[in-house]
């Protein structure tokens, strides 16, 4: 049995520019035995390309990082606010509220691809309609709302934490034989 279907996962609002230092800062936190909370703080990332092909890992999400955990008091989940940089829990702080439905979903399949989304092969049609081919979008809903051919980005807006999220990313241009319906088309 897969260890992750007991773990809880929590989205946390920190200080834009701050998040690798709060996920250190958070982390060893959590390694000393008197905090009381056990669990790992996560920072998603995604691979991009500038124009000159230079690649780098950029935060998929900037200023929220994830927290992965078997706690679900949310008295000791608290002791995170203590963490420098920390703004609130995600919706609200008063009541923290683990993530679920499509916001799970999102974080989860992000994971599953080690955490860092990388650069997307893609295919272009005739009508301007874009087939993500591989990767995390393949599977998960998401319009892409503009395409930027020269800097091969792609801007896909998501629908999560209770509003729009608009995720730029890198694509690779890729062409492939015709064929029938492919999963992860968005017009």
């Amino acid at each position: 049995m897969d260890e992750r279907h007991s773990l809880s996962y929590y989205c946390i609002s920190v200080r834009a520019g701050c998040e690798e230092l709060f996920r250190r800062k958070a982390q060893e936190l959590l390694e000393r035995a008197e905090s009381g909370l056990r669990g790992t703080v996560i920072l998603l990332k995604k691979r991009m390309r500038l124009k000159r092909g230079k690649e780098y890992d950029d935060l998929f999400f900037p200023g929220y990082l994830f927290l992965e955990t078997e706690e679900t008091d949310s008295a000791r989940l608290r002791v995170l606010s203590g963490v420098d940089g920390f703004y609130r829990f995600l919706p609200e702080n008063k009541n923290v509220q683990r993530l679920r439905n499509a916001d799970l979903d999102i974080v989860k399949t992000i994971l599953k691809y080690g955490g860092t989304v990388g650069i997307i092969p893609a295919e272009f049609d005739k009508d301007d309609r874009i087939v993500l081919l591989s990767g995390p979008f393949r599977d998960l809903q998401g319009k892409v709302i503009a395409v930027n051919r020269r800097n091969r980005r792609v801007n896909i807006q998501l629908d999560f934490m209770n509003g729009a999220r608009i995720v730029d990313l890198s694509y690779e241009e890729v062409r492939k034989a015709e064929n029938t319906e492919i999963p992860g088309t968005y017009s």
